[in-house]
């Protein structure tokens, strides 16, 4: 999820600035986003909610104000250009420096929380703030200052606060304690589970003071409630039935490939590290996988057993290209790791626009692209492209080069 729709006491970072934007009296307001902007393009659509119109722009990376105003400015005569990376609430107190800050900032907003300005929002004590279909148990203790979102369930035994936030469709179990912490959207607190200056999300906990976060195991301590693929891998009937047909085709020339190699003394085939995509919040980052190759120049001869793994479904015949993990060290901001957030695929976006396997600037950004507009369109397109598109434009290329060049009648007689 990007950074600017995390739930921030029952709203997002988006939601409090265009409700600020629609107090002071624009009319339309441009978000340049750098992760996800399809997320955040879903999330605003056309800005109705508030009265102001909206557009989304998606940006290679993260700019500061003097590009954004660049970007959006030219000609449009914005009247103002601001970076998202304080609540406007607290504009001295920036977001994103650290945990701590972000923390900071939460508190600092839920204690100048107002129930006249917020829908299905009440104190019910000072400092304790809870919304609508809560189902809070009479034994159970709240210590303000606190925050229960929606739909939130608190069992008996329980003990809420202080400096806790609680965000919507959270279950806090019997005789668990939550406290100087945040527990995002849709996490079980199992029984007896005790959070302390943390962030708890699904099955993650960061540790705020130090941001060092891990994955608990367990289940029936802490897990998401409602977990969902982060990306499902497009590994439909047709894309098998397609990677078993190029199979068969490409067969031959993969097979005289490999008693090429053996009898010039070399393996026949090359095994290879990738590091797994992680497709659902269960997947472990960093995780690695096996695959093979073909010692050959050809693309597709090369990668001719990857076929195979897409047809078995472990691969998908359209996706991003596996990345060593050498490689994937090096991607650095959350833009270029969304290279890792759909299935590894025989062919890619990189493969129909360059025609050339490598890791540069260009292939992560037809990664990433890939990775954020992705659909069954688009991997037609990419498919044709690559299967029938690169090869006859190389057919019309090399027939153009050897045809004569038509001379006019006209022209010879001048010569003559």
């Amino acid at each position: 999820m990007p950074l600017v729709l995390v739930p921030m006491l029952g709203k997002n970072l988006v939601d409090y600035w265009m409700e600020h934007l629609a107090a002071r009296g624009f009319s339309e307001a441009t978000i340049l986003a750098a992760d996800r902007p399809e997320k955040v393009r879903q999330h605003v659509g056309a800005g109705e909610r508030w009265g102001v119109k909206t557009e989304v722009l998606p940006v290679t990376h993260e700019i500061n104000e003097t590009d954004a105003r660049a970007l959006v400015a030219n000609g449009t005569g914005a009247q103002c250009v601001v970076l998202m990376e304080y609540l406007p609430q607290l504009p001295a107190q920036k977001l994103f420096d650290s945990y701590n800050s972000w923390f900071s900032a939460l508190s600092g907003l839920m204690q100048e929380m107002n129930s006249d300005t917020r829908i299905g929002v009440h104190e019910i004590k000072p400092g304790i703030w809870t919304s609508l279909h809560d189902a809070i148990s009479p034994e159970a203790r709240l210590v303000a200052p606190c925050w229960i979102g929606r739909d939130v369930t608190i069992e008996e035994g329980a003990v809420v606060g202080p400096f806790a936030i609680i965000e919507d469709g959270v279950c806090v179990e019997k005789e668990a304690e939550v406290a100087h912490s945040v527990v995002l959207s849709d996490t079980l607190v199992g029984e007896f589970t005790e959070i302390s200056n943390s962030v708890a999300w699904g099955d993650m906990l960061t540790h705020i003071p130090d941001g060092i976060s891990a994955r608990v195991p367990d289940e029936f301590l802490l897990s998401p409630l409602n977990e969902e693929p982060l990306r499902t891998p497009r590994t439909t009937f047709i894309g098998r039935v397609a990677a078993a047909a190029l199979l068969v085709a490409i067969a031959p020339f993969a097979i005289l490939a490999m008693i090429r190699s053996m009898l010039n003394g070399r393996a026949y085939l090359r095994v290879k590290t990738a590091v797994k995509p992680c497709l659902s919040h269960s997947d472990k980052a960093g995780a690695t996988m096996t695959y093979c190759e073909v010692p050959s120049r050809y693309g597709w001869i090369r990668r001719w057993p990857q076929l195979w793994e897409a047809v078995c479904g472990r691969f998908a015949l359209v996706g991003n290209r596996p990345l060593s993990p050498e490689d994937a060290a090096e991607l650095k901001h959350d833009y270029e790791k969304l290279w890792l957030s759909v299935p590894t695929g025989v062919i890619s976006l990189a493969d129909a626009a360059v025609g050339v396997e490598r890791f540069d600037e260009k292939a992560r950004a037809h990664a990433c692209f890939y990775a954020i507009r992705a659909d069954e369109q688009m991997d037609a397109s990419i498919l044709y492209a690559v299967v029938i598109g690169r090869p006859l434009n190389a057919i019309r290329s090399t027939v153009k080069d050897v045809m004569p060049v038509p001379v006019r009648y006209a022209e010879l007689d001048g010569q003559s």
